[in-house]
């Protein structure tokens, strides 16, 4: 029920930490904190995650003062918030780092568009891997409503009369193998088709191969042809058969994007309030000069959309999507 006092591990050189606040800044100074919780990232997760990590300002001598804490110590602790949908200022003693800090660090991340730019990396990696292209080439969009936590304005929930729900709605384009790609959350009241017209905007400004968009019949009819015509994209509704009743099997491709959907929801985070949750899981673009790739996502207020693209050549492999 209590948490107990917190576990520090001295440091060695097999315990040593790569990161850049570990290695010039004052993060070797403090303890290494013991794994504890099932938030936190495991040596072979560290080691993916580390080197796409946004490269501090004060290491080229552009202002600031070097980090104090170990960057996997405050990655574990965002993820700890992320996982459990907790106060920031309820963030666990043995941590060792103040939730202030850990907040202030989260958000100059998240506002200079560096935690979008992480994911993208990834999900990049995890493309290749499969023997994709780095940038996808087709797409799915669904639509998903949920009911709004207390937290949200009344401003920007609505209710779904189709799901019966009073909330909010959140707009998802994920590539083939389900990994996100965009995300704008709306009030549950906005129709699949126009909250669709901003995701496939936002989408094709940000990833040039892209062409294809498969939906489902919810999509069809007047923004079949916007699409065409406006954005370039292609977007094909995936049909069930008007002559078979009851439960039918769609085709894979949807539910991959029914997979994402239901991790985004996963966490209590997400689960208990999505506008709040999309403060995670969407972005804006990333800063002139920054090696990342597009972002990921965009949320339709908040966030500093006007950035410019730094885009990054992609090899070319085999698989077309």
């Amino acid at each position: 029920m209590y948490a107990t006092a917190p576990i520090a591990v001295s440091r060695n050189e097999e315990t040593a930490c790569s990161c850049v606040a570990c290695r010039y800044g004052r993060g070797a100074d403090h303890p290494i904190r013991a794994p504890r919780y099932t938030t936190d990232m495991s040596d072979k997760e560290w080691q993916v995650i580390e080197p796409v990590m946004p490269h501090p300002a004060w290491l080229h001598g552009n202002g600031g003062r070097p980090e104090k804490y170990c960057r996997r110590l405050i990655v574990d602790a965002i993820r700890y918030v992320v996982d459990n949908g907790c106060k920031w200022r309820n963030l666990p003693a043995d941590f060792l780092v103040p939730w202030r800090t850990v907040h202030a660090i989260f958000t100059r991340w998240w506002q200079d568009g560096d935690l979008y730019a992480l994911h993208n990396d990834l999900r990049e990696q995890v493309r290749i891997a499969d023997g994709r292209e780095p940038e996808p080439s087709a797409g799915i969009i669904d639509s998903q409503s949920l009911r709004a936590a207390e937290t949200v304005a009344a401003g920007s929930r609505g209710y779904d009369a189709a799901k019966k729900v009073q909330g909010t709605k959140r707009h998802v384009i994920v590539d083939t193998l389900g990994l996100l790609l965009v995300v704008i959350v709306t009030a549950a009241s906005v129709q699949d088709r126009d909250g669709a017209k901003p995701a496939l905007a936002r989408l094709r400004d940000w990833y040039e191969r892209i062409a294809l968009i498969w939906a489902d019949s919810a999509y069809a009819g007047k923004l079949v042809t916007w699409a065409k015509k406006h954005v370039r994209l292609t977007v094909e509704i995936v049909k069930r058969s008007d002559d078979v009743s009851g439960f039918v099997v769609l085709p894979r491709i949807l539910w991959n994007l029914f997979c994402q959907a239901a991790l985004i929801g996963r966490g209590q985070l997400g689960a208990g309030s999505p506008s709040r949750m999309t403060l995670l899981t969407t972005g804006s673009k990333p800063r002139t000069g920054c090696s990342w790739l597009p972002p990921s996502g965009v949320i339709s207020t908040g966030l500093p959309s006007s950035l410019p693209i730094a885009r990054r050549k992609s090899q070319s492999v085999s698989t077309p999507f």
